[in-house]
Order: C-alpha cells, then structure tokens, then sequence
C-alpha cells in the first residue's frame, strides 16, 4: 500500500543529501589573529545533516523495505520521532516543512498501525494521505535548502 512512496522519499533523500553535500565547509584558513567568522548558512545546514544523518538514513530504509505489517507502521512511527528529537534544521525556512513533514510521517505510523491491527481501511486511508501531506513537506523542504 506504501510502496508507491519508496521511489518517492528515496528521491528525496537523495536530493536533500546532494543539495547539502554541496554545502561542505570552506577550506579557506583562518588566522589567530582574526576572529573566527560565524558559520555560514550553508556549513550550518551541513553539520546539522551530519548530525541527523543516521537517524534520516533509519527513515529512508524503512520504506525501502515497507510491505504494510504492523512493525513496519510501528518502524516509521518510531524514525519519525527519533527525528522529532533530533535537533531542528538551523534555517527556519528549512525546519518548518521539516518538522511537519515528521509530524506526519508519524501519524501516518500510529494510523497505519492502527489499521492493520484492527483491519480498519479507514485508518489506512489516513495514514496514505499522512504520507502524502509529508511528502509534500519534505519536497518544500529540500526545495527551501537552496
């Protein structure tokens, strides 16, 4: 039921790891005697990417392998909070969609598992639109990461 979202989300890693890869730090040396200049936007997009890259990549290979069972619902509830505790993205352009983006990734978890468990094609439903309303954040995302 998920699987049309597989290409989807990998498509969007892959986008937001090539667009921040891009922004690796500058190689350009300070001097003692200067005052370290205040990281740019883009190395602090960077480290922040660094520093949720695990935690994205748990997300990511959880729909590479979803086929609907209640622990995978279960899985993409837990990514998507794992996330959530994460810190945020350190532009605010970049950390709204991203933290709605979670927020739904995780609903779509608790409803899907919901609705295996109880054989509730309601519950599905809402999970699939859930999944639908983050891809749709994350997409706004990765494009604000520009």
């Amino acid at each position: 039921m998920f699987k049309r979202f597989t290409l989807t989300i990998a498509a969007l890693g892959c986008a937001a790891t090539v667009a921040l890869a891009g922004c690796g730090g500058s190689s350009a040396k300070t001097s003692s005697a200067s005052p370290a200049k205040p990281a740019s936007t883009a190395q602090q997009l960077s480290a922040w990417y660094d520093d949720i890259k695990p935690d994205f990549n748990a997300l990511k290979a959880g729909f590479k392998t979803f086929q609907g069972s209640e622990a995978d619902c279960l899985a993409l509830l837990t990514n998507a909070q794992t996330l959530q505790d994460d810190p945020p993205a350190p532009v605010p352009s970049v950390n709204a969609p991203w933290q709605s983006a979670l927020a739904a990734y995780a609903r779509a978890g608790l409803e899907c598992s919901s609705g295996v468990k109880n054989n509730d094609d309601s519950q599905i439903q809402a999970a699939t639109s859930d999944v639908d309303a983050a891809d749709g954040f994350m997409k706004q995302a990765t494009a604000n990461l520009s």
